[in-house]
């Protein structure tokens, strides 16, 4: 590996950069050797804390002073104020809703007794929990609305307590479990969740054992039930009791709680695979049976009376929705019936009501929600708007109503519910941020990537854009653990699109865009697809005359981070500016904090000799090298995330300023009290968003003082 020189670079428009120590720190795996030069950068000592906040202290008076920062903060608190509308959850007579009232920071829950009733506030995180203010994160209502239970992220932690509000009178109860024990964690994949018993006297849930060391407790999942009024403690520990310490589970109860199912996630080995458990619920001596054995894949499910849906992963193609009865549970495994076959389609959101499956696809390439009975037959199609996409889909345990979330690169997230029994759709009344259609349009473009592979990339700009090499462009890619990037609503670039400038989302190999083997085709081994995918997108928006590379940025956010940073290590003369937010840098040790070894199955394993090597040829970290003209570099490392570690930042930035030989800024911004997406509340949100335009407009030549929201195309 390189070695790197010492360098104090100094920019006339910047603050000096901060002395950074360099350390001889050599480091041998296997046959493997380097040195960690900033290893000392991943501890909290005080030396990194100093060190850390003056970077922050630089990058925000480079930020702040840019003629652009504050009508660009002005133009985001206009576009994320106001009332916004979340998910709705039926729970017996009531209806639950998260909603982030007009001008409050926090999202907040409110319900009501009917379907059109009058809301009344549930939870309100900005006034009941002192001056903590935490996040709300998971709400779980009981199946009759009496009870709810809740999680508090403080300081954007995703280790956060389970506590149980009673709806009527608002009282918190005493019925508490600490964070410590990472209660209903976070999975990679699914939501995870709490299942409630059918007389709402307790729930399921997961947990770590007491007694886990700090270190592990993002490991040793078990299901245990709690019973209302009794200490955690005293909870019962229900299953899991010799599962390896890397597995992830889910709980779920059949119709009248005949059987308890459980869903098991690997994601530790070669490959992620699920598989699932149950038993009858009054028959604790019986031992869960394996319904669906484990096999290579991601499984969700959803169950109606005592038959569970499973929407799979298992193959090279799209997902399948399938079905079992728990009724055969004498067989084992449970006969596994095909509803809905995978095909050309991917399947998207996805729900189960009392007659129908619904599920977010494509008709003749339009998104549309398709309707099945439960047998697998289409029944109805709902085109929605091109280029759509759905957030969430909900839907009651009796009844006909569905309620989903909607947007599009040019229309804001909206509500709407769609009454089955009628196929009426109503919205809500919301109003809509987005750019509209008369002014903007989208583009679908496929590309050649190295290796001739076709990939396809979703552009929006105005109509009539000139192809003059001269449009400041954004890029944006994700790349990783089969996650979909699809179409829709980014708030973080309508400034962009407002100043004539070309906003880009490639779906680059690791996605899971176009099935399991797209997926596969950007993972471990073949995971340099993912940044060749990358590249071969900026070139084309560059040989096509969208921009040049003096106008074009890049764009990352967590794994995405990851990928643009490896793409501006290998091809830095591309690019004018990039921007990685919580980045995984360093590959050869990214499995050692929060819980990371869950990533094994998506990049491989630092410890397994063979895939060490893999890592260490495009590990970002690893290969800068002496020199570099670097493009202009803001690195957002948030301080306490606690699923990319900071260090993973700091380390990269040390190497970048250690190396660059170009005049270009490189930056790094490390927020206080937030959590991997920089977005505790409105006020942060607001900061990131305008951090990082402010950075694309400064480095991508948007001209001071800006133009009007209707103007032509700089």
């Amino acid at each position: 590996m390189n070695l790197h020189r010492e360098t104090k670079a100094v920019h006339s428009h910047l603050e000096e950069v901060p002395e950074t120590r360099r350390e001889t720190n050599p480091v041998q795996l296997g046959s493997y050797r380097w040195n960690d030069p900033y290893r000392w950068l991943e501890g909290d000592s005080e030396e990194v804390t100093t060190w850390s906040r003056a970077q922050d202290v630089r990058a925000r008076q480079a930020l702040n002073s840019q003629p652009h920062y504050e009508h660009l903060r002005s133009r985001f608190e206009t576009l994320l104020a106001g009332e916004r509308a979340g998910k709705v959850v039926q729970a017996g007579k009531r209806f639950f809703y998260r909603t982030r009232q007009n001008g409050a920071e926090l999202w907040s829950l409110w319900v009501s007794e009917s379907i059109d009733g009058t809301k009344r506030l549930v939870i309100d995180p900005s006034t009941m929990f002192g001056e903590s203010q935490p996040k709300l994160a998971g709400t779980y209502p009981s199946p009759q609305g009496r009870f709810v239970a809740f999680q508090l992220s403080h300081e954007g932690s995703s280790l956060m307590p389970l506590q149980v509000m009673e709806v009527d009178s608002g009282r918190v109860l005493d019925d508490f479990v600490p964070a410590e024990l990472n209660p209903v964690a976070r999975l990679w994949h699914s939501d995870n969740r709490v299942t409630w018993t059918a007389d709402e006297s307790g729930y399921y849930y997961s947990r770590c054992p007491e007694g886990v060391s700090q270190d592990e407790t993002r490991y040793h999942q078990k299901i245990y039930f709690h019973r209302l009024g009794e200490d955690f403690v005293q909870d019962e520990l229900v299953f899991g009791h010799e599962l390896s310490r890397e597995k992830s589970l889910i709980p779920y109860l059949s119709e009248a709680d005949r059987y308890l199912v459980i869903s098991v996630h690997d994601h530790s080995g070669s490959t992620p695979s699920s598989e699932v458990f149950a038993r009858e619920v009054n028959k604790s001596s019986q031992t869960f049976r394996q319904c669906l054995p484990g096999a290579p894949g991601v499984v969700d499910l959803h169950l109606k009376g005592q038959v569970v849906f499973v929407k799979a992963n298992r193959s090279e193609s799209h997902a399948s929705i399938a079905r079992f009865s728990l009724d055969d549970m004498d067989t084992e495994p449970c006969r596994l019936e095909t509803v809905i076959p995978s095909n050309s389609r991917n399947l998207g959101a996805w729900g189960v009501s009392e007659n129908a499956i619904i599920v977010e696809t494509q008709e003749n390439e339009l998104p549309c929600l398709a309707i099945y009975n439960h047998d697998g037959d289409l029944k109805q199609v709902v085109e929605l708007e091109p280029f759509a996409s759905i957030g969430w889909i909900t839907t009651a345990t009796h009844g006909s109503l569905v309620y989903f979330s909607m947007s599009s690169p040019l229309s804001s997230p909206k509500v709407s519910r769609l009454d089955l029994a009628t196929m009426e759709c109503a919205t809500g009344d919301e109003s809509d941020r987005g750019l509209g259609s008369e002014d903007y349009e989208i583009q679908t473009v496929w590309f050649s990537s190295r290796d001739g592979t076709q990939v396809r990339m979703h552009l929006v700009h105005r109509r009539g854009l000139k192809r003059n090499g001269k449009n400041p462009t954004v890029l944006r890619a994700y790349g990783a653990f089969g996650v979909s990037l699809t179409p829709k609503f980014r708030a973080d670039v309508m400034p962009l699109l407002e100043q004539g400038g070309v906003y880009a989302e490639a779906n680059v190999r690791g996605g899971g865009e176009f099935g399991q083997s797209w997926h596969r085709a950007g993972s471990r081994e073949n995971k340099q697809n993912s940044f060749d995918d990358l590249i071969a997108a900026g070139e084309f928006l560059v040989d096509e005359g969208y921009t040049s590379k003096e106008h074009l940025g890049c764009l990352g956010w967590s794994n995405g981070g990851l990928l643009t940073t490896v793409a501006a290590v290998q091809r830095p003369d591309l690019w004018r500016a990039v921007v990685a937010g919580a980045p995984v840098t360093d590959m050869t040790r990214f499995h050692l904090t929060h819980g990371a070894r869950h990533w094994i199955s998506e990049f491989g394993s630092p410890e397994n000799e063979d895939e060490l090597g893999v890592l260490l040829s495009y590990s970002p970290y690893h290969n800068v090298p002496d020199e570099i003209a670097a493009p202009a570099i803001l690195i957002y490392a948030p301080d306490a995330d606690d699923r990319v570690a900071a260090w993973h930042g700091r380390k990269q930035l040390a190497q970048w300023q250690a190396a660059s030989t170009s005049a270009r800024p490189i930056l790094l911004r490390s927020p206080l009290h937030t959590g991997h997406q920089a977005n505790s509340n409105l006020t942060t949100t607001v900061t990131r968003y305008t951090d990082i335009m402010a950075f694309f407009f400064w480095q991508l030549g948007i001209p001071s003082p800006l133009r009007g929201k209707d103007s032509a195309n700089v």
